[in-house]
């Protein structure tokens, strides 16, 4: 039995661009150390990493551009 979080931070969908006023989409964005939102690409990468490493267990990871 193996325990793996995947934790995104804000996703940029067309969804959560409808959703979200671009004053916040900014603040976030400057917010993060990578200076963008992360892409949906990045999070299917990172489930792909988990679920192919039988080795990580009890682990989180954050999938969100360095948002500090």
């Amino acid at each position: 039995l193996r325990f793996v979080t995947i934790e995104p931070g804000f996703v940029e969908t067309p969804s959560m661009r409808s959703a979200t006023p671009e004053h916040v989409i900014n603040q976030i964005v400057r917010e993060t150390l990578s200076g963008r939102l992360v892409s949906p690409e990045e999070i299917a990468h990172a489930v792909i990493f988990a679920l192919e490493n039988a080795s990580l267990n009890a682990t989180r990871l954050r999938i969100d551009g360095g948002l500090v």
